[in-house]
């Protein structure tokens, strides 16, 4: 018989090859993983930060349109009196625990809501709730002036 010679890998040369592929996998899963993790993380601060700054427009177009009344209409409250209806006020309340203002003033920039776009002097009201996660959300209440309805929007 002739002496073949056999081509092909041993066994060893097979397990390493396997070792050394699945070490480079792990490396790149990791990497991937990480990768789609920081983009999470942007992405959600994103929308954070747009949220924010929707928020901060629709601030500065109401403190843009304030209302102020001048004397004779307006009279100088009290000390303890209620703010009326055309009064700018800002007071301070705890809401789960932590300290925040509550602000108040006449604006024509009321949002009309439903079919019928209002419009005239409204009352803003910016507060802050607290939510069922236990954080904070910002509000803003917009009743024209006249309107009784009390209903909280937020």
């Amino acid at each position: 018989m002739k002496n073949e010679k056999f081509q092909g890998f041993t066994l060893m040369e097979v397990l390493v090859a396997i070792v050394v592929f699945s070490v480079i996998m792990m490396t790149l899963f990791s990497a991937f993983q990480a990768f789609v993790s920081t983009g999470r993380q942007i992405s959600g601060t994103l929308d954070s930060d747009e949220r924010v700054r929707v928020a901060l427009r629709r601030i500065e177009q109401d403190l843009s349109m304030v209302f102020l009344t001048q004397p004779p209409r307006f009279k100088t409250p009290d000390f303890d009196d209620d703010p009326g209806p055309f009064q700018f006020y800002i007071k301070q309340e705890s809401v789960g625990g932590s300290r925040f203002s509550r602000c108040g003033f006449p604006s024509l920039s009321h949002v009309g809501t439903g079919p019928e776009n209002y419009s005239g002097i409204a009352r803003i009201i910016y507060y802050v709730r607290e939510n069922s996660d236990g954080r904070f959300d910002l509000c803003r209440f917009d009743r024209l002036n006249g309107n009784d309805d009390d209903t909280d929007p937020c």
